[in-house]
């Protein structure tokens, strides 16, 4: 119903907001560069994209911070 919408919107927002600033700059890079592309080539750039991120200091964090049941800590 429209009157939920901007409740919606705040909510999608503040996943948003929260998320990882590496993996969302990696993930709108991956939907634009695997836009019309087969599922076999898509799966390619994303084994790419995605062994990128594991070496990222950011992916470290994420890891300790789920194990220590707490936030991730970004400067």
């Amino acid at each position: 119903p429209a009157h939920q919408l901007l409740d919606r919107a705040g909510a999608i927002a503040a996943a948003a907001a929260g998320a990882s600033p590496v993996a969302m700059r990696t993930g709108l890079v991956f939907a634009a560069r695997t836009r019309g592309l087969d599922w076999r080539e898509a799966g390619e750039w994303a084994r790419r994209y995605r062994e990128d991120i594991f070496k990222t200091p950011e992916f470290a964090e994420g890891i300790r911070a789920f194990r220590e049941k707490r936030g991730p800590r970004r400067p």
